[in-house]
């Protein structure tokens, strides 16, 4: 070796056996400690650990287990956990890995602040545009829905302001909404008040007088709803022909059969428009809901 070298060798050398001897230091140490505290597990301790595996539960919700013991329970039983929210709407997948290496997938229903998260958002949604397309009410529809089993994404009962508030993000068009819709049908086959007056060829206040009148069959699902007028195609006829014969009188005829003239007078038309006139305008007796044309009808 050259002389230049020797010193970095001795020191080289002296580190070396420094470090060896604190490695066997710390091996006998370690055996110390190891005999002094060698653990012995027996038949009955073995039966015990696997009492406590199965009494997990318990010791989970004991009152004397706080939550750092929790934390370590579950270090102990638990790798990792994998999550996955994409998979089915309004659930999470979960998957955990035991420290066994065993592995088990399962589905979790989480809590949701908005509505569409909900995992019956989409059934909610067609239960109220059917409902409310059928006249009901938001009070009438939170109750129906309520029977159906529906909640708020706080799992509290729905009522009006919960339905109105679904109404609003979803765009469910309100009563007056619909009403301002000139739609001539409903969806169950009735009839609108301009439906109704642009099938029979009348105007709207027309229609609306013979309802009062109780010339036709219609309903309100609640006050101000709009009409649901019935017609059949034999009763669409029957109106038609009687517009058609009163259309055809002259402008005077209603003074004229008011002042109860003779057929000589000035107003000429045939003698059945006089007496159809005539029922309607001049005789006091008979009630405003038994109109001739009701009367046909029965």
């Amino acid at each position: 070796m050259e002389p230049e070298n020797r010193l970095v060798a001795r020191n080289l050398e002296k580190n070396w056996e420094a470090k060896l001897r604190a490695a066997e230091k710390l091996d006998r140490e370690y055996e110390q400690w190891r005999r002094s505290h060698s653990i012995t597990i027996t038949a009955g301790d073995r039966q015990e650990i696997l009492a406590l595996g199965e009494n997990l539960p318990k010791i989970w919700y004991a009152e004397t287990t706080t939550h750092v013991d929790r934390k370590r329970i579950v270090r102990l039983l638990i790798k990792d956990v994998l999550l996955d929210r994409t998979r089915e709407k309004g659930l999470v997948w979960m998957q955990i890995n035991w420290q066994t290496g065993a592995m088990s997938q399962h589905w979790v229903k989480p809590r949701v602040r908005r509505y569409d998260d909900m995992e019956q958002a989409d059934l909610l949604r067609r239960r109220i545009e059917e409902l409310k397309a059928a006249g009901n009410r938001d009070g009438d529809i939170a109750e129906i829905l309520g029977a159906e089993g529906f909640q708020t994404t706080t799992g509290g009962k729905i009522d009006r302001g919960a339905i109105w508030h679904l109404r609003q993000i979803w765009g469910i068009d309100s009563d007056k909404k619909a009403r301002r819709k000139v739609v001539d049908r409903w969806d169950d086959g009735s009839y609108t008040l301009e439906g109704a007056a642009a099938v029979i060829g009348a105007h709207p206040r027309t229609i609306y007088t013979w309802i009062s009148r109780g010339m036709l069959d219609a309903r309100q699902p609640f006050k101000h709803a709009p009409w649901k007028i019935n017609l059949s195609e034999e009763r669409i006829r029957e109106l038609r022909d009687y517009l058609s014969r009163v259309r055809r009188l002259p402008a005077n005829y209603s003074n004229c059969i008011r002042q109860k003239i003779s057929a000589a007078s000035p107003c000429v038309a045939p003698r059945f428009q006089i007496q159809s006139l005539a029922m309607i305008f001049i005789q006091p007796n008979v009630p405003s809901n038994r109109h001739p044309l009701s009367e046909s009808r029965r």
